[in-house]
């Protein structure tokens, strides 16, 4: 995966972007759904987390001696899904509502 990485950060980023993509999406779906989340939202969020990791100024950061891939993007999606969870808890509480004074 590091050479499609590096690859994704030279000359022809396109076709290294789209083959990560393609090899990652679909574990980032499942481990999201392993965590709890719908299929539909593991589906979103797989989509969400390749956009921001695979995006054009996403890769930048990386470099090999930072471990591999796939525990970079086991994080980035446990992160997500705690992010969704504190967000769903807060519409639940009615969050963003005005509240009314009950005097």
């Amino acid at each position: 995966a590091w050479t499609l990485v590096l690859e994704a950060g030279g000359a022809a980023p396109d076709h290294a972007r789209e083959e990560l993509c393609k090899t990652y999406w679909k574990p980032v779906a499942l481990f999201l759904q392993s965590l709890g989340l719908s299929e539909p939202d593991a589906e979103d969020g797989a989509q969400e987390i390749m956009a921001q990791v695979f995006g054009s100024e996403g890769l930048k950061p990386f470099s090999r001696e930072q471990g591999r891939m796939r525990h970079y993007l086991k994080s980035a999606a446990r992160h997500y899904f705690f992010n969704h969870r504190r967000d769903a808890n807060t519409r639940k509480r009615g969050g963003g509502a005005p509240t009314l004074s009950l005097d």
